[in-house]
């Protein structure tokens, strides 16, 4: 990191950064308190991080040749399958084109470096049989190399990177945590933040269910979000976020500590989920709260039951008992694929718990100081400054879920190295 002094010397900040991202740097404000000059509270760093790609290491290299031939055979097998005159029933033909499409991707750049190595076979007999396009040939072979070293590290993030849901749409569910009231008036903080951040990005924001207390504050509030990988960049706000500020309320003016927890759920498309309708139980009765003229007159609000998991959802918020229906059945479809896919993905253990936690204020992901007017990631250990603009979902709250998209890729080629090591070595072992 480059330190650069205070937040005044912002002229010498962007020098740097310009200088910088020229030379294929990717440049950071990173603010760590001083602790050293009473007069100065925070000293500003420059977090440098080199974009240009470079090559696999060898073992690397080995390891993808293998995946994507794996790739590419898969592929074959399971269009084998679909043109085969086999009777496939319309679950598993909906199961093989789902595979298709997640193994696709990696099957085409298998093929397109095969290509590549082929073409770099004719230019080396190109050149034995003609010195005079040597060098040519040479060229052309360098600059095929680099087209390589750059689709193997798309295969890479592919690889490690492989969520079937983050193409997903998403459902976010937000709870009032510890701190009464104020965790309540957090949480609806909380709500018009990811709100503004969806507005933003030109994602389709749908409020499902909001549950309000006497001061406004949201008690629990749910919404779809839709748009091209919504779930795989918003999955990270998951967890318990902790405020701590002066309530409204407060009228001896002393800072409390608050949280709300804050969960995302991929939303699933029709065919990933099936729900028996002996299974579910569904009631109606009058809204409650405020509202309007429908509340408390009308039977319009619907309580849906899951039996075999107790999984009961209430929403309230149209006038239309059928509407009602209609999101109190979405929100049970997501929580559904989401218990789904934790026990699939129960060696990563990513029970909803351990998602969310219980919110208590020590579980924390992330901290809201007003009066240092600061944002904390704990889990990066990032901060930010101007919570206003922060929570209008502008480019801080872009900047943090981007560098927690990074370390996860990073820990993800981690956990692939040594499960691809761990494989050879059992292996080597026989």
């Amino acid at each position: 990191m480059v330190p650069i002094g205070n937040p005044g010397d912002g002229y010498l900040r962007d020098s740097i950064r310009s200088s910088m991202q020229k030379h294929q740097y990717k440049c950071f404000d990173v603010a760590i308190p001083s602790g050293s000059d009473a007069n100065v509270k925070h000293k500003y760093y420059l977090r440098l991080e080199p974009t240009k790609k470079v090559p696999l290491q060898p073992l690397l290299k080995e390891i993808l040749a293998d995946e994507l031939r794996y790739a590419s055979q898969q592929q074959r097998e399971l269009e084998d399958r679909i043109n085969s005159q086999v009777n496939v029933s319309a679950m598993e033909r909906k199961e093989i084109y789902k595979n298709l499409r997640r193994i696709a991707p990696l099957a085409q750049i298998s093929n397109i470096i095969e290509e590549k190595k082929e073409a770099i076979k004719e230019l080396e007999n190109l050149a034995k049989e003609d010195k005079e396009m040597e060098e040519i040939a040479f060229e052309d072979k360098d600059k095929l190399k680099s087209e390589i070293d750059i689709l193997e590290q798309e295969a890479i993030e592919k690889l490690v990177m492989t969520d079937e849901s983050d193409d997903s749409n998403a459902v976010i569910e937000i709870r009032a945590g510890t701190g009464g009231d104020e965790a309540a008036l957090f949480a609806s903080d909380l709500f018009q933040m990811y709100r503004k951040y969806a507005n933003n990005k030109s994602w389709k924001f749908e409020v499902l269910n909001i549950h309000t207390n006497e001061v406004g504050g949201y008690k629990e509030a749910m919404a779809s979000v839709n748009g091209k990988g919504v779930f795989g960049e918003m999955k990270f706000e998951s967890g318990v976020h902790r405020v701590q500020r002066i309530p409204v309320t407060e009228s001896e003016g002393r800072v409390h500590t608050s949280t709300a927890t804050v969960a995302i759920l991929p939303q699933p498309e029709q065919i990933d989920i099936v729900i028996n309708k002996n299974d579910i139980k569904i009631d109606t009765f009058r809204a409650q709260g405020a509202g309007g003229q429908h509340v408390n007159t009308t039977d319009s609000a619907v309580r849906i039951t899951h039996i075999p998991s107790g999984i009961v959802i209430a929403v309230q918020e149209e006038r239309s008992q059928h509407r009602n229906k209609a999101k109190a059945m979405q929100i049970l479809e997501a929580k559904l694929f989401h218990e789904q896919q934790m026990r699939e993905l129960s060696d990563r253990k990513q029970v909803r718990k351990e998602q969310i936690g219980t919110g208590a204020r020590s579980e924390r992901i992330r901290t809201y100081n007003y009066h240092q007017d600061r944002i904390t990631d704990h889990r990066i250990g990032i901060s930010s400054y101007g919570i206003n603009d922060f929570l209008n979902g502008d480019q801080s709250l872009q900047h943090f879920i981007t560098s927690l998209q990074e370390e996860s890729h990073i820990k993800a080629m981690r956990q692939f190295l040594d499960r691809n090591q761990r494989r050879r070595s059992k292996i080597d072992a026989k």
